[in-house]
């Protein structure tokens, strides 16, 4: 059976949604940069856990700078985006080797 939302109930889940992500619902239609701030959170919603403090606070100051100056991000915020990913990728696959070396050990 299908459920269907009705427009209130729409609205209030978005409103919902907007308030976990930080966001006003007017900026949903509004905010000049949209795009980009969507990709930020996204962004965050996918890597926040494992940052560290430092990178957290990098990716605050894009945020500040696409979100509430309604700037576009820059190819060096791009660029800084994709430098923390590369360093949570290498923390992740540091993590594993050590486990890895944990297991064997435990094996033999």
């Amino acid at each position: 059976m299908e459920q269907t939302l009705s427009k209130s109930e729409i609205l209030r889940y978005t409103e919902l949604w907007c308030r976990e992500k930080g966001l006003r619902l007017t900026d949903l239609t509004t905010h000049p940069q949209i795009d980009d701030v969507m990709l930020l959170v996204q962004w965050r919603d996918e890597v926040w856990n494992h940052l560290t403090l430092p990178e957290r606070s990098t990716w605050g100051g894009i945020w500040s700078w696409t979100y509430t100056r309604c700037l576009p991000l820059k190819n060096k915020h791009l660029d800084k985006l994709e430098e923390i990913i590369k360093n949570v990728q290498a923390r992740k696959s540091s993590l594993q080797a050590k486990r890895n070396l944990i297991k064997q050990l435990r094996q033999s």
